[in-house]
């Protein structure tokens, strides 16, 4: 099942604005760089993570990446971070989301705290 990125604590630049609890949306037209990090972690078993973006809730094309999350070891359980940005061109009230995937049930989003959050964005208008 994938799930769109969920942002209930952001802090928001000028021109971009919450679109619902998983959209940012901008707020003029241009070319936008989008900085993610995901922190995820796996019970039993490694298990391939997909991410990707959808823009006005229609999947970019050749935006999704593949990692493997590698499985527990002893009481440990596994842990990744995907971090990557992505160039999208959008016009003004567009608006952007961040997907993820994986087969497995076990993997899910890592918080380690209120210091260390499972998922920080960045979205900066390049030109």
């Amino acid at each position: 099942t994938p799930y769109a990125l969920k942002f209930p604590n952001t802090a928001v630049p000028d021109g971009v604005i919450l679109s619902g609890s998983t959209g940012m949306q901008v707020g003029a037209a241009g070319v936008y760089n989008i900085q993610f990090s995901i922190q995820v972690s796996q019970g039993a078993g490694a298990a391939n993570l997909n991410v990707w973006f959808k823009k006005n809730d229609v999947t970019i094309a050749a935006s999704n990446t593949q990692m493997t999350v590698p499985k527990k070891h002893g009481s440990t359980n596994g842990h990744a971070i995907a971090a990557w940005n992505f160039f999208v061109d959008m016009q003004t009230d567009d608006y952007i989301e961040i997907v993820w995937e994986s087969a497995s049930v076990n993997t899910i989003l890592y918080n380690a705290g209120p210091d260390y959050p499972s998922a920080l964005v960045n979205i900066n208008l390049v030109r």
